[in-house]
């Protein structure tokens, strides 16, 4: 039996790419949020919040609490000015989401945001016992 040959479609679809453009977060940044522990160990690429979020979810899923995860949650007034500059930012995000230069950069960045909020949240409404 002899072979078939099968071609191969001539019309390939072409990739079209969008030019995005990056913004930065503003309120992740402020240096009241600033601290050298965290400074000596994540990159300085990472926002200061970011930091702040890595450092508390390592405690958590190890059970280690350490200064930092005792100082969100004992402080109520620090701990709320996560939230708020969470906030901020996310509001910042919500209207970079509507302009096509920015929309992708807006997702990234509200995903993030929200997660972070959520834990700041999280160590807000803890209570000890």
């Amino acid at each position: 039996m002899p072979a078939t040959i099968i071609r191969f479609p001539e019309t390939i679809k072409k990739q079209e790419f969008k030019v995005q453009k990056s913004f930065e977060l503003i309120a992740a940044w402020h240096p009241k949020f600033f601290n050298p522990y965290l400074n000596a160990i994540y990159s300085e690429t990472v926002p200061y919040l970011e930091r702040w979020y890595l450092e508390t979810r390592h405690c958590l899923a190890k059970e280690t609490p350490n200064n930092l995860l005792g100082q969100l949650i004992q402080d109520k007034h620090y701990c709320k000015e996560f939230i708020d500059a969470c906030e901020s930012d996310l509001k910042m995000c919500k209207e970079y989401l509507n302009d096509d230069e920015y929309s992708i950069m807006a997702e990234y960045w509200i995903k993030k945001l929200r997660r972070w909020q959520s834990n700041f949240l999280a160590c807000y409404n803890h209570t000890i016992s």
